[in-house]
C-alpha cells in the first residue's frame, strides 16, 4: 500500500520509495478512541510510513488531498505511466468516529477530486454508524496495538473492498430573523447573502451543509450536546467508549427524557416529498420528544430506529425496505425515555422508533410557539454526531426552515468478510445490504426500456 516519493513530495519529510500495491492514504484523529488513538496513530506510522498517515489534529485533510492530486498531474504530465494508475485506485482510510468520515467525505466532494477515491473506516468514535453500516464494525480493536497482524489483515480487507455508493444529503438552514446561528458544527457553513442570485434580504441568514448519516432535532441533540460539552471541557472524563455511552445515558436522563419534556410538535412542522414526488405534510404524536432523518439504518451505535420490514403496513404507506443508497430518506419520532431506552438496548427487534415518513425530500418549519408550560426559544440539533444548541424563532415570527434534498452519492468501501475481533453482527448487516442490492438491482433491470420481460407461463 505504499505510494512512491514523487507522488508525496513536499507533504511530510519521511518518504519510502517503495512501488505501490493498494495505494492508500490514512487520515486519523487520534482525538478519539480515548488513549489509544496516539497508539494507533505510531502503529499506522510503522506500518505504512509517515508520508502516508496525517493526524487531523496537525494536517486538514483538503491541503493534503489537494497537494497530492497536484502531483499525481504532475507527475502524469511528464509522463509518469504509474502516477494515473496510482490516481484511479487511489483510497482513503477515515480512522475516527463518524464526524471524520464526514469530514472526509465532504472534503473530496469540495475538491472534486477526478477520480474520487473511494473511504474506508477505522472506527475510533463512541457510535461508529457508518463503520458498522460498511462492514468495518463499530468498535476500537486493541489487537490494532497489541497484534500487528491485525492491522495487516485490517489494511488487505481494504485493498480488497467492495466499492459501493452512499446517498449523499444536502442540508440548509434559513432564517428571517437575522443571524440566529452563534453555534454551528464544523459541517455546517454560513452562506453570504450577497454571493446568492436573487440577494437575499438583509435581515435573511442561511447556513449549508451535507450529511450522510442522520439529522435530528430534541432531547436526543440535547443530551448528545451535554456529552460533547463534557468531552471538550474535560477530555480525561471520556477514556473510552464505554464511558461515554455511560455518559450518554446520564444526560439523557437529565434532559428530560423520563419527566414532562415539551413535545416536538409545538415547535415543528414537518412535510415529506414523498416517492410519488407529492408534499405532505405529516402529523405527530404529542408523545413525540425527537425527530431524526435517518440515511442509514444504524443509530446511536447500530440501532436500527426504522425497524425491521412490515409488508402490510409498508405497502399500505408506500414504503420501501430502506438502504443507504436508494436516494430516499427515512424520519422518525422518539417519544419518552422507556421507549427510546428499550430501542437504544437493542433487547428485541419488535420494538423500534415511530415511523412517520419516507421520501426524497424534507422540510422542517420551527417556530417557539410558548404553548407548553417551559417551552423556550432554544432547541438542540444534531448532524452525523455533531451536536449544536440552535435559537428558533417565537411567537408568530418567521420560522426556521430546515430544508433537506438528494445531491448524488460518495463513494465507500465495503468489507464483506468478518474482521478478527469483530462480533458476527457486522456480518449479518452485510448480508442484509447485499440481498437489498440484489433485489434494487433486478427490479432496476427489469425496468429498463432495453429489457424484455419473458412470457408468462401457459
Amino acid at each position: 500500500m505504499r505510494i512512491p516519493a514523487p507522488y508525496l513530495v513536499d507533504t511530510k519529510k519521511f518518504l519510502a520509495p517503495e512501488l505501490p500495491e493498494a495505494p492508500l492514504i490514512v487520515f486519523i484523529n487520534s482525538k478519539s478512541g480515548g488513549r489509544a488513538g496516539p497508539k494507533l496513530t505510531e502503529v499506522l506510522y510503522h506500518t505504512l510510513g509517515h508520508a502516508q498517515v496525517y493526524d487531523l489534529l496537525e494536517y486538514r485533510p483538503g491541503p493534503v488531498l489537494k497537494h497530492i492530486w497536484k502531483n499525481l498531474e504532475a507527475q502524469e504530465r511528464a509522463g509518469d505511466t504509474w502516477a494515473p494508475i496510482v490516481r484511479r485506485k487511489m483510497r482513503i482510510l477515515a480512522a475516527g468516529g463518524d464526524g471524520t468520515v464526514a469530514w472526509i467525505l465532504k472534503t473530496i466532494r469540495d475538491l472534486e477530486l477526478d477520480p474520487a477515491p473511494y473511504v474506508a473506516v477505522m472506527p475510533l468514535g463512541t457510535g461508529n454508524d457508518l463503520s458498522l453500516s460498511f462492514g468495518w464494525g463499530n468498535t476500537f480493536l486493541q489487537s490494532w496495538i497489541d497484534k500487528h497482524i491485525t492491522i495487516y489483515e485490517t489494511l488487505k480487507r481494504i485493498g480488497d473492498a467492495e466499492q459501493r455508493n452512499l446517498d449523499t444529503w444536502s442540508i440548509s438552514l434559513t432564517s428571517g430573523q437575522g443571524n440566529i446561528f452563534k453555534e454551528l458544527p464544523h459541517s455546517l457553513e454560513v452562506v453570504d447573502s450577497s454571493s446568492v442570485e436573487p440577494p437575499a434580504p438583509k435581515d435573511v441568514s442561511k447556513v449549508k451543509g451535507l450529511f450522510w448519516n442522520y439529522y435530528s432535532v430534541g432531547l436526543d441533540a440535547q443530551a448528545a450536546y451535554g456529552f460533547h460539552s463534557l468531552r471538550e471541557k474535560r477530555p480525561w472524563a471520556a477514556p473510552s467508549r464505554m464511558i461515554n455511552q455511560g455518559w450518554y445515558g446520564y444526560f439523557s436522563c437529565t434532559t428530560g427524557w423520563f419527566c414532562n419534556a415539551p413535545p416536538v410538535r409545538n415547535k415543528i412542522c414537518l412535510k415529506v416529498r414523498n416517492v410519488a414526488g407529492q408534499w405532505v405534510e405529516v402529523a405527530m404524536s404529542r408523545h413525540i420528544k425527537a425527530l431524526a432523518v435517518l440515511n442509514l439504518q444504524s443509530y446511536a451505535g447500530g440501532r436500527d430506529l426504522w425497524g425491521l420490514r412490515d409488508p402490510a403496513r409498508d405497502a399500505a404507506k408506500g414504503w420501501k425496505t430502506p438502504i443507504f443508497n436508494d436516494g430516499t430518506i427515512e424520519v422518525v419520532g422518539l417519544r419518552n425515555g422507556w421507549q427510546t431506552a428499550l430501542v437504544m438496548a437493542g433487547l428485541t427487534t419488535k420494538i423500534h422508533a415511530k415511523r412517520l415518513a419516507q421520501g426524497t425530500e424534507v422540510l422542517l418549519e420551527l417556530r417557539a410557539g410558548g404553548v407548553t408550560k417551559g417551552d423556550t426559544s432554544l432547541t438542540h440539533m444534531q448532524l452525523d454526531g455533531e451536536p449544536w444548541p440552535q435559537i428558533i424563532p417565537a411567537g408568530d415570527s418567521e420560522p426556521l426552515k430546515v430544508h433537506i434534498k438528494h445531491v448524488g452519492t460518495a463513494g465507500m468501501l465495503f468489507n464483506p468478510m468478518q474482521l478478527r475481533g469483530i462480533a458476527p453482527k457486522i456480518q449479518k448487516l452485510a448480508v442484509r445490504e447485499r440481498r437489498i442490492s440484489a433485489i434494487n438491482e433486478d427490479a432496476a433491470s427489469l425496468s429498463h426500456p432495453g429489457h424484455s420481460l419473458p412470457p408468462p407461463g401457459p
